[in-house]
């Protein structure tokens, strides 16, 4: 991580519990506000992509892109009310540290993204390697940063 960049650290009661652990501390150390959790891992993830995500955002209290090809929601490309809260801590409390399974039970909108890419997660080296190859660098003057 370069320097200057804020960093969240789950807190302990939600230590070793993956990306739900990280999104009940999110959402405890920032009571009443809504999460849009994004991976780190989505290089093909474009401003426009997140732009035509924000109108699911406003259907349910979640949203997610979904992989209709493999049937299943994309929970670290998502959107997550506050009021989400409470469902997320009774699923917690049963051990339940899946948000793919409170996504699927709690009916959340499903977003099909029309730039399909921007669902491909790289998680290895190799994978690293290819898209790197494959993004083109330019800063998106619709996104900050």
């Amino acid at each position: 991580m370069e320097e200057g960049y804020q960093v969240m650290v789950d807190m302990e009661p939600f230590h070793n519990t993956g990306p739900m652990g990280a999104l009940l501390t999110a959402f405890t150390q920032y009571p009443g506000y809504d999460v849009l959790l994004i991976g780190c891992d989505y290089p093909f993830l474009t401003a426009a992509d997140l732009y035509s995500f924000l109108p699911a955002c406003k259907e349910k209290a979640s949203a997610a892109f979904y992989n209709a090809n493999e049937d299943i929601y994309e929970p670290l490309l998502a959107y997550y009310q506050h009021n989400s809260m409470k469902e997320l801590s009774e699923a917690y409390s049963k051990g339940h540290y899946s948000l793919q399974r409170f996504l699927r039970n709690t009916y959340a909108t499903k977003f099909d993204p029309q730039n399909k890419r921007s669902m491909i997660g790289v998680n290895t080296k190799e994978g690293f390697l290819e898209a790197s190859g494959t993004i083109n660098y330019r800063k998106d003057e619709n996104f900050a940063g």
